[in-house]
């Protein structure tokens, strides 16, 4: 039987597991479908990304962008690049999306999704990396993510925020429930894992 917590694409992977901790394993039941215009479709190339949990003062950083539904917020995200180490990665999508010059201190979770895209099933992983917290400033170093807001959210606000994911209405209705899984694992480690997680 194939491991798919074991793909062949995921470079560097046992690297950053030897380095930053073992993460929770977690095979999503299902399969999300692809649908709705192409800012709401999963990529037909891309078949991992990183998630950045970023401690600030207040909380972790959230974000919004310009073609969001009105109030999303989220964890932010990036795509790993074909053969691109996994831990480079996240160093790399931080510093594109925030500006900040951070390496991890912890890998959390690694999610397998099931995805059906363009008519055919394949997997997608999530791989989140806890980052040191950091008080700089914020900003996007690439106009064309069309971040429009950053925002602190405490541990007690991002279950609403969750629930706002998981309540979106179609088209947005899959990509918010695929959005949405990887902030309740987050919810989930930080309750069995307290001593991981700087203080706000």
């Amino acid at each position: 039987m194939t491991d798919i917590f074991r793909d062949p694409a995921l470079v560097g992977l046992e690297e950053a597991e030897n380095s930053l901790g073992s993460p929770l394993r977690v095979d999503r039941p299902g399969i999300l479908s692809d649908r709705g215009d192409n800012r709401r479709r999963f990529s037909r190339n891309r078949t991992s990304e990183v998630l950045m949990v970023l401690p600030r003062p207040g909380g972790l950083l959230f974000h919004t962008k310009q073609f969001y539904p009105p109030g999303v917020l989220r964890l932010l995200s990036g795509g790993v690049n074909p053969g691109e180490p996994v831990r480079e990665a996240a160093v790399r999508e931080v510093r594109e999306e925030t500006g900040l010059r951070l390496s991890p201190a912890r890998l959390l979770f690694h999610l397998v999704h099931h995805l059906e895209v363009g008519g055919k099933e394949r997997c997608f992983h999530t791989l989140a990396f806890l980052f040191p917290r950091s008080e700089a400033p914020v900003a996007p170093q690439d106009a064309g993510e069309e971040i429009t807001e950053f925002r602190a959210l405490s541990w007690q606000e991002i279950p609403e925020a969750v629930r706002l994911l998981e309540s979106l209405p179609p088209p947005w209705d899959a990509w918010g429930e695929f959005r949405a899984l990887p902030h309740r694992l987050l919810l989930r480690l930080r309750d069995e894992h307290l001593d991981w997680f700087p203080p706000s």
